[in-house]
């Protein structure tokens, strides 16, 4: 995943596969492409969206 930080917001992009991650008490998968937007001052984390491992 690629990050860039602008003023309050993190944008990142995942390149290959898929990630999961918790952001406002939620769980959201991301795959490769879509530009995802995170609020800097909001907690999330990045994981594997499968047991064994990133996709």
């Amino acid at each position: 995943m690629r990050l860039e930080k602008a003023g309050g917001l993190y944008s990142g992009v995942t390149d290959d596969g898929a990630q999961s991650f918790v952001c406002r008490g939620e769980r959201h998968v991301s795959v490769a492409g879509p530009v995802m937007a995170f609020n800097t001052d909001e907690t999330h984390d990045g994981q594997w969206p499968i047991h064994y491992g990133y996709s």
